[in-house]
């Protein structure tokens, strides 16, 4: 619970005010200060600051600085209106002017409204534009709050053209009647703005045309790194209330103008890669996981570097299943001969657990002895089984299979057999893959299956394909399987760390790379920077006790070759095996696994 800074202020000593400085005079006044203004009693309190354990300082201070106001109107809990305000500031001006804009909320806002269809680019604007009319209605009323807001806003042409420049644009041309800006979408919106209804519905519709305007200039927009400004506005979360029915954040903000006959709009499974300047839109809806990513030019760690979004790969075309499940039956010696491989070759590791208690042992039973201290003070005859009975048990691996999806997996599989050849390396990899989880699970394992590929640092995407509780040969993961396509690049520094913390508390765990070659993306041009990173996130997890291996199907060229060394010094020699042919996987599988 956030200690009350109302009822804190309200208890301080005397003593304590003369050493406080200029926080605590100035926090001592807002609760008579708001009053005055709109006869309103908000609760206060100090909104805790950002946890920084293994963070440098300046990444604290980042994260201090980027802390804003946070105003509760409607709660189930506590029905009084909160107002948590960050606990490092110390300027009584800042904390008034934030004071007094949140209270306008509660003095001229509305109930919270759905979401429905906006996206989060439009939510900022919806944002902008509420805080624009709450704070006209309140200097409507009293003139002289302009001049304790005006001088927070102080963008102005030489800010930029980004969206989050322009935004502060306009937030300053609709509260300064003495600024004009020269951006043709800034009196855009300033010209909505007027003519729309003073009410959240005409801002809704006015941000609405914003936003697809700001779609078509293809400006790129990160709601998990925006923040409302300038400081003393609160972060808006309070305009806005629960809604099931909005649609996910990865939807594209407006359908394209001229879609392509066949073709459905927002159509995902396009195998072609997206622009940045598009890509962040779709991205915009909060990552499953944020990992750093080792730089080798400064030896050190970038903290929150990459992005992972992490969903269920889609289902394949009924023929893309049918394949599958025939290339399953054509490898049915080879399937045999795998289960019989890894069943002898890597047996049930036998682990000891705790099954009951005993009246004799080494390790008291916790719970057992509460029962009998209880027993003792009822004067009742305790249990004398007060021991833990330690038994051996068979402990399965836990073997999370990552996939390479990237657009290099497309080329042709240059691959000896007969039978193999004329098909793609992705099919390669979907087959070996499958394969291998339909011998871990005869073998008596737990496997679960992933594809993973990456558009920059900021879009890493997961596909769930198989997790620990299903089935190698089941429809559902046939058709996961079978709708996998090879797109973008490949990131495995990032898919690694986040496979390990998918792994961890899970008993024996072990993370097996199925791809074609080493580490590589778009936005990275040195060679050696992401091979580098890749060998410090294998470091990291063997650390952490998760085993982590490599199956590398190679080509005939020499670039394949090279590229397999390069994989090799990362995992080790021992950890990275090569795989020419499908018949090579069994005594490879088998070499990765049993280390």
């Amino acid at each position: 619970m956030l200690p009350s800074l109302t009822s804190a202020l309200a208890n301080r000593p005397a003593s304590a005010e003369a050493n406080g400085g200029e926080t605590q005079p100035a926090a001592r006044h807002l609760p008579p200060y708001v009053r005055a203004l709109w006869n309103v009693a908000p609760h206060f309190a100090r909104l805790a600051p950002p946890a920084a354990q293994g963070e440098s300082e300046s990444i604290a201070a980042d994260a201090a600085r980027r802390q804003r106001p946070v105003l509760i109107t409607h709660s189930a809990v506590v029905p009084t209106p909160m107002l948590y305000l960050p606990v490092h500031w110390q300027q009584p001006l800042l904390l008034r002017a934030a004071v007094a804009h949140a209270c306008a909320h509660l003095a001229y806002g509305d109930v919270p409204q759905p979401r429905g269809k906006l996206k989060p680019i439009q939510l900022a604007l919806v944002g902008t534009l509420e805080d624009a009319r709450i704070e006209a209605r309140a200097i409507a009323e009293l003139p002289g709050l302009r001049a304790l807001w005006l001088p927070w806003h102080q963008a102005d042409a030489q800010s930029g053209n980004t969206f989050e420049a322009l935004l502060q644009r306009v937030q300053r041309s609709l509260l300064d009647p003495l600024y004009s800006d020269p951006h043709p979408w800034v009196r855009k919106a300033c010209t909505l703005y007027h003519a729309a209804l003073p009410t959240p519905e005409g801002m809704r519709q006015a941000a609405s045309l914003l936003g697809n305007d700001v779609g078509q200039m293809r400006m790129p927009f990160n709601a998990w790194l925006y923040v409302v400004e300038p400081a003393y506005r609160d972060d808006n979360t309070h305009l806005w209330g629960a809604d099931p029915q909005a649609p996910p954040a990865t939807a594209p903000l407006s359908a394209p103008s001229n879609p392509q006959e066949g073709q459905p709009q927002g159509d995902t499974n396009n195998s072609a890669p997206q622009p940045i300047e598009q890509q962040t839109e779709s991205a915009a809806g909060r990552p499953t996981a944020v990992y750093g990513e080792w730089d080798r030019l400064i030896s050190r760690m970038r903290p929150k570097w990459c992005q992972m979004y992490e969903e269920d790969a889609p289902n394949g075309t009924p023929q893309a299943r049918q394949a599958l499940s025939l290339a399953l039956a054509r490898h049915a010696a080879l399937l045999a001969r795998l289960k019989r491989v890894l069943q002898t070759g890597l047996p049930l590791y036998q682990a000891h657990v705790v099954a009951g208690r005993a009246a004799e042992g080494e390790r008291f039973h916790l719970n057992a002895l509460v029962h009998a201290a209880t027993d003792q003070r009822l004067r009742r005859q305790p249990d004398p089984h007060i021991y833990l009975h330690p038994l051996r048990a068979p402990q399965p691996m836990h073997v999370l299979v990552l996939l390479d999806a990237s657009v290099s997996t497309l080329r042709p599989a240059a691959l000896p057999s007969s039978t193999e050849s004329g098909g793609t390396l992705l099919e390669v990899l979907r087959e070996s893959a499958l394969l291998t989880a339909a011998a871990l699970e005869h073998a008596g394992h737990w496997c679960a299956v992933q594809a993973f590929a990456s558009n920059t640092r900021q879009l890493v995407r997961v596909q769930r394909i198989k997790g620990f509780a299903d089935q190698a040969d089941s429809a559902c993961t046939l058709a996961r399987l079978a709708g996998v396509q090879g797109e973008w690049s490949t990131r495995l520094g990032a898919a690694l760390r986040h496979a390990c913390f998918q792994l961890r508390g899970h008993p024996r765990p072990h993370v097996l790379l199925l791809t074609d070659g080493q580490p590589h993306d778009v936005d990275v041009h040195d060679s050696r920077y992401l091979p580098a990173d890749l060998q410090h996130a294998v470091q990291e997890a063997r650390r952490g006790g998760i085993a982590v291996s490599c199956l590398n199907v190679l080509g005939n060229d020499k670039a394949s070759l090279d590229e397999h060394r390069a994989m090799q010094r990362a995992f080790g020699v021992h950890a990275c095996r090569a795989v020419r042919a499908l018949g090579d996987l069994p005594h490879q599988l088998l070499a990765c696994l049993a280390r």
